[in-house]
């Protein structure tokens, strides 16, 4: 997990932990650094667990790891600070025996609770030095600080937190309201050089256990415990909060429980995430989590859009549920392309007597998400091995 620490240039100055303390907390909780932000937002899940060190790292995740440049972080790593943002640092590193320094950047969120009950802390990437550094006079600012070497060492970690949030550090960042009834979810860094960050915001009532109980159960008061309000639930929002917690844009959605995750994908201008929005019915085969790719930098929170063969734009929503499903493959055009994604779903024919399968491939191309789709008679469900790749176009 990334819960090493990491010297924000604003913290106070002294030893920390001991290397043999590091040695065994870092065994526990191994990191990454990454040669950008986009490729450590991108091995982060939104727990705040390197994709790197899952217990069975798929083919996909250690070609993301290497592409990335991302390398473990170990016990007594020496690393200079170049820069330090809100939510990231950048160092120089020089490996053993290497004759020139390599730059990475690191997760650098403070695991302090914000002042108030806004949000609670998370295991997110943090690293601290064990050897003193030099103090900025702005602690967030995006500028260039005086380079000091420091040595990476783990620290004790928190108790788990009672939301899978991250948070910035009360002494520096304001709590601002929450609309009523409502807490934060969910709190990812997008990685831009803005500091800014993605919020998911739920029914207040819904704990993370009940989340994960309620998931694709088609969720409603009815499930709530006793001695809770069983008043309908509130329809999650998602919003886009700067670094300075101010919230940029918001947007309301019409279902009660949503996640954010990044999107796996290389070579795209910006970075991209996944909303996944429950939209489970109490009956039938045709709904299910939908999920949109939203990309901050370009459309703000609303989801991005392809384009169809006959040169009409649609937003792009991937749904998985008894008749549809998708998933992300490798780039048929070789290595430095972006991956794609294939969709397929199923629906009844037009004269209802039958079904059509249609078969679709989004790729990234010339700076836009094109679709090129097929459709075949028959009936397709989601309980069936997913279709071969000769069967998308």
């Amino acid at each position: 997990m990334l819960q090493t620490r990491f010297a924000m240039l604003a913290l106070s100055l002294g030893a920390l932990s001991t290397h043999a303390q590091a040695d065994d907390l870092i065994a526990m909780h191994p990191g990454v650094m990454c040669t950008s932000a986009d490729a450590l937002s991108r091995l982060t899940l939104p727990g705040g667990d390197s994709r790197t060190h899952a217990a069975a790292p798929e083919p996909q995740t250690q070609s993301l790891a290497a592409s990335g440049g991302c390398i473990d972080i170990k016990p007594g790593i020496k690393v200079t600070v170049q820069k330090a943002f809100k939510n990231t640092s950048v160092v120089t590193y020089r490996a053993p025996g290497a004759q020139t320094d390599q730059t990475f950047v690191i997760p650098n969120i403070d695991f302090a609770p914000a002042a108030g009950d806004r949000t609670q802390t998370a295991a997110a990437g943090v690293m601290q030095a064990s050897v003193q550094v030099v103090t900025p006079a702005a602690p967030h600012a995006a500028t260039p600080a005086a380079a000091q070497p420091v040595t990476l060492a783990a620290t004790p970690t928190p108790p788990p937190a009672a939301l899978h949030t991250t948070a910035a550090s009360a002494a520096t960042t304001p709590a601002i309201a929450l609309a009523q009834g409502y807490r934060v979810a969910q709190r990812l860094p997008t990685a831009d050089r803005a500091g800014t960050f993605l919020e998911i915001l739920e029914d207040a009532r819904i704990t993370p256990e009940l989340h994960k109980t309620l998931w694709q159960s088609a969720a409603s008061a009815d499930a709530l415990p006793e001695g809770v309000s069983h008043a309908p639930l509130l329809n999650a929002q998602v919003q886009l909060v700067s670094a300075a917690d101010t919230v940029l844009a918001s947007r309301k959605l019409d279902y009660p429980l949503a996640t954010l995750e990044a999107a796996p994908l290389h070579g795209l201008p910006a970075s991209a995430w996944f909303l996944t929005i429950d939209e489970t019915a109490p009956m039938g085969s045709y709904s299910g989590p939908a999920t949109e790719m939203l990309v901050p930098a370009h459309s703000g929170l609303e989801p991005a859009r392809y384009e169809s063969a006959q040169g009409e734009a649609a937003p792009l929503v991937l749904a998985r549920t008894g008749k549809a499903d998708w998933k992300i493959v490798p780039p048929r055009s070789g290595a430095g392309a972006t991956e794609e994604i294939e969709d397929v779903f199923c629906a009844p024919a037009v004269d209802g007597n039958n079904f059509v399968t249609t078969y679709r491939t989004y790729r990234f191309v010339d700076g836009k998400w094109q679709a090129a789709s097929r459709q075949l008679q028959g009936l397709w469900e989601s309980d069936r091995q997913f279709p071969a790749r000769p069967d998308f176009p």
